[in-house]
């Protein structure tokens, strides 16, 4: 929301970002006179649909207007293809760390699949939904919202654990070139995981939520220093962002044994969403316990060696 107010300020008139529409799927809109800028907020775990986004911004930018857009960095350097040299003066292009977009018609499922077990359609969805957990605010719920009024928060929420493991994605994400820290944009903006390894005395305001940006070009540091009326800005070294917590900053994510016939059963033979992602679920745990048991024996050898 900052980054948009600061674009506000500087006479920007279109603010383009993921939203959901009223069936809860997501697509890029336009937000033009900084009307309702919320609706670009939160997370959102699925692919937005861009429809003709690009030709929307190209015409804004041709009118002599401003524009500023968020979204994936395939998202962004595709844009940034599109249009060439083409108003880039009045251009901002802000990119997420992206851990990767999955299926539209997975999420659908998710969604359908909710509805029915529960006897009321999903109206909301909130992806790392802040509430307490354990006397401690944590950010690990998803919360969904039914026709009804009734609310469902969970932290193992069975479509938000299928998306962390990537077993949904686009077959290009697991081949991502983006998953670096040198940007698709003028920036990029996430969440700062692993940041309390280097500022141990930030360690209290984790789970409050500690933003990432990375400028990178001198738009993207212009914007740094406008920020600081709306944020507490620390500069830390771009090293304190390549971390363990931050591994889609350095490599893509590495495709599950069980995508292909996760996405089979579930979209072509009509199998259920919770059979299917409990099954890819249990899959990947097994998996990381055999890495984790095969480097604790490379260790344990490697020190008897010694």
């Amino acid at each position: 929301m900052a980054i948009a107010q600061v674009c506000r300020d500087h006479g920007y008139e279109h603010f383009y970002g993921a939203a959901y529409d009223p069936k809860l799927q997501v697509r890029h809109r336009d937000v033009g006179g900084f009307r309702e800028p919320e609706l670009l907020q939160g997370t959102k775990y699925t692919q937005s649909d861009l429809a003709d986004t690009y030709a929307q911004v190209k015409q804004n930018l041709l009118k002599g207007e401003k524009v500023l857009f968020s979204g994936t960095p395939c998202q962004v350097d595709g844009l940034k293809h599109y249009l060439g040299k083409t108003g880039a003066e009045n251009l901002l292009l802000v990119a997420l760390v992206c851990h990767g977009v999955s299926s539209p018609a997975a999420y659908a499922a998710y969604l359908r699949e909710v509805g029915r077990d529960h006897g009321s359609d999903v109206a909301k969805i909130r992806f790392r939904d802040k509430r307490e957990e354990n006397g401690k605010l944590s950010h690990r719920f998803t919360t969904l919202v039914l026709q009804d009024g009734r609310e469902l928060a969970s932290t193992e929420d069975l479509y938000t654990m299928a998306f962390g493991i990537g077993v949904m994605d686009r077959e290009s994400c697991y081949r991502c070139p983006y998953a670096s820290p040198s940007g698709a944009g003028d920036t990029t903006i996430g969440d700062f995981w692993g940041l309390e390894k280097t500022v141990p005395e930030i360690s209290g305001e984790i789970s409050k939520g500690i933003s990432l940006l990375i400028p990178h070009t001198d738009k993207g540091e212009k914007l740094m220093a406008d920020l600081a009326e709306y944020m507490v800005l620390q500069r830390v070294p771009l090293a304190a962002a390549i971390n363990e917590g931050q591994q889609q900053l350095q490599k893509p994510l590495e495709r599950p044994r069980l995508r292909d016939s996760f996405l089979k059963h579930l979209l072509m033979e009509k199998k259920t969403f919770r059979q299917e992602a409990k099954r890819a679920i249990f899959a990947w745990k097994m998996a990381e316990r055999k890495k984790r048991l095969v480097k604790m024996a490379g260790r344990i050898f490697a020190k008897n060696k010694v």
